[in-house]
């Protein structure tokens, strides 16, 4: 698995996912909304372990990590500087 999340979405996806899970067991909620808490905390926490989101590796969204450096906007190829042509210059 390539890895697909950054530092900070992981840490959001940290903390949405604690506070779900702790929605779900303390908030007295209908157990079906406890339930769709529960599972979304914990896919929100399994991702941020993996660092790795199924949804993001479709369309190929890299957001951090060692392959992706940190730009989801960039491609394999592009320059962080802006200049988008590849080989020498005029």
């Amino acid at each position: 698995m390539r890895i697909n999340i950054g530092t900070a979405e992981r840490a959001l996806r940290l903390v949405l996912g604690i506070g779900l899970v702790l929605l779900a067991l303390l908030a007295g909620l209908s157990p079906a909304w406890s339930g769709a808490a529960a599972l979304a905390g914990l896919v929100l926490l399994a991702t941020a372990a993996l660092r790795f989101c199924p949804v993001w590796a479709l369309p190929g969204i890299t957001r951090g990590g060692a392959e992706g450096g940190g730009s989801g906007d960039r491609q394999d190829g592009d320059r962080q500087d802006g200049d988008h042509q590849d080989g020498g210059g005029a």
